[in-house]
C-alpha cells in the first residue's frame, strides 16, 4: 500500500522540502507590569516528490509527480499585564493576521493535462487572543487561554487552551515539562 501505487523500492523515487523563514520582533516594557510585543514574519515552502509506480509501462519516466508551494506571512502584536506581583498572575491579549498563499499540483508524466490535480488555496486567518499565566511555585506555573480564529477559506473556531509548566531544576532553568490540552479545530478532521 504505497500511495499511487508506487515502487517503493525504486531508487529513484525522492522527495524535496524546501522551506524559508524570516521572522522579526520587538518587545517593550513600560513599566514595570506592563509589556507589548510585535512581530512579523514571512515563509516560503516547498515541496516536490517524484515517484515511480509498481507496473510502469515506460520504467524510464518518473510516473507521478507532487508540488506544492506555500507562501504566507503576518504579523502580531500583543501586550501583557502582570496583575498579581511577582508573576502570581498576568493577563495577555492579543492579535495575529496571517495570509496564507498555496498551489498544489499531482500528475502523471506523459499522462493527460485534463487529469492534473490542481489546487490554489489562498486564505487569510484574522486571530484574537487572551490568556492568564500564573506562576504558582519556584518550580510549577500554568496557562490558561481562548483564540477566536476567522478563516476567509475554512471554517472559524474559538479554541480552548491549558497548559501546565514543570520545572524541576529552577535555578538551572535547563529542564522542563509542558504539558498541554489545546482543542483547535480544522476543517476535516474530527
Amino acid at each position: 500500500g504505497a500511495p499511487f501505487e508506487v515502487n517503493t523500492g525504486d531508487d529513484r523515487n525522492r522527495n524535496t522540502d524546501r522551506q524559508v523563514l524570516i521572522e522579526a520582533g520587538y518587545t517593550r516594557a513600560f513599566g514595570k507590569k506592563t509589556t507589548a510585543t510585535v512581530r512579523a514574519y514571512f515563509s516560503r515552502y516547498q515541496f516536490k516528490d517524484f515517484l515511480v509506480y509498481e507496473d510502469a509501462a515506460d520504467p524510464t519516466l518518473l510516473n507521478h509527480q507532487d508540488i506544492g508551494n506555500s507562501t504566507w506571512f503576518g504579523a502580531e502584536a500583543r501586550g501583557r499585564f502582570e496583575v498579581l506581583e511577582k508573576n502570581r498572575l498576568g493577563i495577555t491579549l492579543g492579535g495575529e493576521i496571517t495570509r496564507d498563499m498555496v498551489t498544489s499540483k499531482a500528475f502523471d508524466d506523459g499522462g493527460d493535462p485534463a487529469d492534473t490535480i490542481d489546487i490554489p488555496t489562498d486564505f487569510t486567518v484574522a486571530g484574537v487572543y487572551t490568556e492568564a499565566d500564573s506562576t504558582l511555585t519556584k518550580w510549577l506555573s500554568l496557562t490558561g487561554g481562548l483564540r477566536f480564529d476567522n478563516n476567509t477559506a475554512f471554517q472559524s473556531a474559538l479554541s480552548p487552551r491549558a497548559a501546565l509548566f514543570i520545572h524541576p531544576r529552577p535555578k538551572q532553568d535547563d529542564v522542563g515539562v509542558k504539558l498541554l490540552v489545546d482543542r483547535r479545530d480544522c476543517p476535516g478532521v474530527d
